[in-house]
């Protein structure tokens, strides 16, 4: 697909949203866990110590994840993670459930890096594929941090640090991230293309294993011919050697 082709697709404004949405809820937890940890009198490095390694950490799983069932479903699995940790934070003081929650945002952030890649590459194929993935990320680079830490310090300032409000704000990011990457139709372009590789090798590997029994072209009649002539070459070759042992015994 060409970069133009793409960009007329309804696909690609759904991922760059999605990219503006659940990025601006986890960098955002970036910003806020020390701010909101000295708000509740916890130590802040405990939460943002979880969040950096579910983030992490999670990329490896909702890798394999998203070779299993597809990256639309791990999104949605990631995103929703994010989306209950988020909206249970401004609930809690217990630093152990804030952490908790602070893990599921990281999982929600790590998801995001993990999918969208072999999302896009499913999607607009792989010719084009660093322009169109280059102008998607845009969404985060350029926007999301408006839409998530710049609004989030600005709804702090006007509330006089209600972390609810900025909570819930971000909760609501995330979960509009869900619905938007449940828009999305894969193409299954990849898992069938790795589908009939598998199957060829598999009956390659089976004829290999069957020994041939006969000649492929050969037939019944044609068998019964060739022996039929076998026969007769042997007649004629007893008959000369019986003849030259009479003309011998003759001499």
């Amino acid at each position: 697909m060409t970069v133009s082709q793409a960009l007329k697709s309804k696909e690609f404004w759904i991922i760059w949203f999605v990219w503006i949405f659940m990025g601006a809820a986890g960098i955002s937890m970036i910003n806020l866990s020390k701010s909101y940890s000295i708000a509740i009198g916890k130590p802040g490095v405990t939460i943002l110590t979880t969040f950096n390694l579910a983030n992490g950490i999670i990329r490896i799983f909702m890798g394999w994840l998203t070779d299993k069932i597809g990256p639309r479903l791990t999104g949605t699995l990631g995103f929703l993670l994010a989306t209950i940790g988020y909206f249970i934070m401004p609930h809690t003081t217990n630093v152990s459930l804030v952490s908790l929650c602070a893990a599921g945002v990281g999982i929600g952030f790590g998801t995001l890096f993990t999918i969208s890649g072999p999302l896009a590459a499913d999607i607009f194929g792989l010719k084009n594929f660093g322009t169109i993935y280059g102008i998607i990320f845009i969404a985060y680079g350029l926007v999301s941090g408006i839409v998530g830490p710049a609004i989030s310090g600005m709804i702090l300032e006007r509330t006089n640090n209600n972390y609810f409000v900025v909570f819930i704000y971000l909760g609501i990011m995330s979960l509009f991230g869900t619905i938007l990457i449940l828009c999305i139709k894969e193409k299954k372009t990849n898992k069938n293309i790795k589908d009939n590789i598998e199957n060829k090798n598999e009956n390659e590997n089976e004829n290999e294993n069957i020994e041939p029994t006969s000649n492929p072209n050969s037939s019944p009649k044609n068998n019964t011919n060739t022996i039929n002539n076998i026969n007769e070459k042997a007649s004629v070759t007893i008959e000369i050697e019986c003849e030259n042992k009479s003309t011998t015994s003759s001499l």
